[in-house]
């Protein structure tokens, strides 16, 4: 048996997402302007940075297709 989350549960999961990989972006640029990571470490922070927004952007959209079938 296949178990199929309602969306309203895949809402609260994707809002809770994107407050986690908000969060998570303000530790790693705190991090980066503390000037204690080597170079090469401020250079990934930076990378995953771009993936928490990447991530964000495609929660967003899902959240926006979400809102719509409710």
């Amino acid at each position: 048996m296949i178990f199929i989350k309602s969306i309203k549960t895949q809402i609260e999961e994707a809002e809770l997402e994107i407050d986690d990989c908000k969060e998570a972006k303000i530790v790693l640029d705190s991090a980066i302007k503390s000037d204690y990571l080597f170079h090469g470490h401020n250079l990934t922070c930076q990378k995953w940075i771009k993936e928490y927004d990447q991530r964000i952007d495609y929660l967003k959209n899902f959240l926006e297709g979400a809102y719509n079938e409710q």
